[in-house]
């Protein structure tokens, strides 16, 4: 005889480390049911599913142990030549674990496969609510239960527990076999479902990755260069165009001496004359009206000394081409 090794723990010793969370417990009951969705593919009835034969590997894997139980009838007609015969129990024989036996085997009734969902709804139950579905001080009362009561909602538990939740396993305790869910493999999927909604609501989604700062340098690096390409194209765009005009601005004297006032005027006048003097271009240089210079300003007093100049019939060609400037611009 070859029996395979496993490494880790049986549910129960799971339960008493540490409590199951529901979303771990819909994944883990998923995995059973498939397991079991699997052998009644084939015609075996497992006919007593306790959570002492689900055993939890320590890879995270779920197995279903002891099928010493089971019932076997087979689910395909026998091939040529192949003879194959049923599992059969004695007619009115309780076959299970008190606590886990659905109403109709209490009776001592054919096993099908909602038998066992309805163990694995025992199960369920038990892994969310700390407890047994129908705990009772004797085996006879417990079995009574099962034939006439029904188990506490799992909200009464005290733990977090969606209703969806709740009124499966409702579904999987239902006393008649017809009322419950008929496959395995349906209360796999709905219990999937349940784990993946679980995701979301309970607060399993992905954290959004960490902003690393060679990711934040790089987007700086990015911005400055864009900003760099918008300078240059907005420099060209305004160089290309040729300049219409250049209004020379009278220049102010900030120093707050006196004896230098007349630099306004005279660094502006020279301007202007210097911007007369340039070669013919397409641009035209055009001083405002209230940038000419007339000499000494109106109303003002000075005794200090005029800079060597022009003559005064320069002065006044000057003061004239200032006056054209200001009103038909230099060519």
């Amino acid at each position: 005889m070859v029996t395979e090794l496993l490494e880790g723990e049986t549910q129960p010793a799971r339960l008493n480390a540490s409590a199951i969370p529901w979303h771990q417990t819909a994944e883990i009951c998923a995995a059973i049911a498939d397991g079991i969705a699997a052998a009644h593919s084939k015609g075996i009835i497992h006919r007593d599913l306790k959570p002492e034969n689900i055993f939890l590997t320590a890879d995270g894997r779920v197995k279903v142990l002891d099928f010493g139980l089971a019932r076997w009838s087979p689910s395909h007609p026998a091939q040529e030549g192949v003879t194959v015969s049923a599992t059969h129990t004695v007619p009115g024989a309780v076959m299970g674990t008190v606590g886990y036996m659905s109403p109709e085997q209490v009776r001592g009734e054919k096993a099908e496969p909602p038998s066992d969902i309805f163990s694995l709804g025992c199960v369920i139950y038990e892994m969310v609510a700390g407890q047994r579905a129908f705990a009772r001080e004797s085996a006879v009362q417990t079995m009574a239960a099962i034939l006439e009561s029904n188990p506490p909602p799992l909200a009464e538990s005290g733990k977090p527990v969606p209703q969806k939740l709740d009124e499966l396993v409702k579904r999987c305790l239902e006393k008649q076999p017809q009322q419950r869910l008929q496959s395995a493999r349906e209360l796999s999927d709905c219990l999937k479902d349940l784990s993946r909604e679980s995701n979301v609501t309970a607060g399993h989604i992905p954290p959004p990755a960490r902003t690393t700062r060679r990711s934040t340098l790089l987007w700086a690096l990015a911005a400055m260069s864009l900003l760099a390409a918008a300078g240059g194209l907005f420099w060209w765009s305004q160089a290309a165009k040729p300049v219409e005009s250049i209004a020379v601005l009278p220049f102010v004297n900030a120093s707050g001496n006196s004896e230098v006032e007349y630099l306004s005027d005279g660094i502006t006048e020279s301007l202007i004359n210097a911007l007369s003097r340039a070669p013919p271009t397409s641009r035209s240089y055009v001083a405002q009206c209230s940038v000419s210079v007339q000499g000494p300003r109106e109303g003002r007093t000075s005794n200090r000394p005029r800079p060597p100049g022009p003559s005064g019939a320069n002065r006044k060609d000057g003061a004239a081409r200032r006056q054209s400037v200001d009103q038909h611009g230099i060519d």
